[in-house]
């Protein structure tokens, strides 16, 4: 093979890797564009062909309960909310608004090249989109990205050399949209689920369903899970899990019973 051979042949493979993927979720087709990254691909992959998004089945099988409250709260006429904390380029949000496709999906993504992306995939009247980190008050902190590339992206206040982005909390969210009903919180913040969770945790267990992905493994030793778990523990709710994510449910809220305290 010639140089030139070769090289035609290197820009052909960088074109199929750039190049749109295409999936079809609950009858409806979805394409999503990226940039050929190793972080967006494996972003793709985890949302759509390994479903770690997709309920879990525990208990009375949550799973079935919560699609029920959905349909419950379509049937009366609501809205239901989900909100995309650390939406990358939009995979987990188009997932989630073809899995509930009467939810309005609430996007929020601080890193301006994921952002992009993001309002490419996310064009519809379904998703509110904010350029923002996530956090438990309104504010300002610093982006940093320890990894330069997609998926290394962290919020510090404490990062000399970061980039400047908003706050917005999960508070403010919920009174942009009053008329919806909180269904689905999904948490990707890459250690910033310790401040999260810090919060106001009365705020946070209005989500009968919260997603998330800890981070322990990234930080070691700075116990960034701890108060997810604090606020499980405190507000009772059941726990499942689904690949790289642990699920908190709110039995009293998706199902309307709750098991008398012991």
């Amino acid at each position: 093979m010639t140089i030139r051979q070769r090289l035609r042949w290197y820009a052909r493979k960088l074109r199929r890797v750039d190049r749109p993927r295409v999936f079809t979720v609950a009858d409806r087709r979805i394409v999503i564009h990226h940039r050929g990254e190793i972080a967006h691909l494996n972003a793709i992959d985890q949302v759509f062909t390994q479903r770690q998004y997709e309920i879990p089945a525990i208990g009375a099988n949550m799973h079935a309960a919560a699609h029920a409250h959905y349909a419950a709260i379509v049937a009366a006429g609501g809205v239901p909310l989900i909100i995309d904390a650390g939406a990358n380029i939009g995979a987990s949000a188009l997932w989630l608004a073809a899995t509930y496709p009467a939810a309005l999906i609430v996007a929020v993504e601080p890193a301006a090249d994921n952002l992009a992306l993001l309002r490419q995939n996310c064009a519809t009247r379904q998703y509110d989109i904010h350029a923002a980190a996530i956090g438990p008050a309104d504010g300002e902190t610093m982006l940093t990205n320890i990894a330069a590339g997609a998926d290394g992206y962290q919020t510090r206040d404490d990062a000399p050399d970061g980039t400047p982005v908003p706050v917005i909390s999960i508070a403010t969210l919920l009174h942009a949209h009053p008329a919806a009903e909180p269904f689905l919180l999904k948490v990707d913040i890459e250690g910033a689920e310790k401040a999260l969770f810090s919060g106001d945790g009365a705020m946070l267990d209005r989500f009968p369903i919260i997603a998330m992905e800890p981070h322990d493994w990234m930080l070691p030793g700075q116990r960034t899970a701890l108060p997810f778990f604090r606020f499980h523990v405190e507000h009772e709710r059941d726990f499942g899990y689904q690949g790289e994510n642990i699920f908190s449910f709110s039995a009293a809220l998706i199902t309307g019973r709750l098991e008398p305290r012991r």
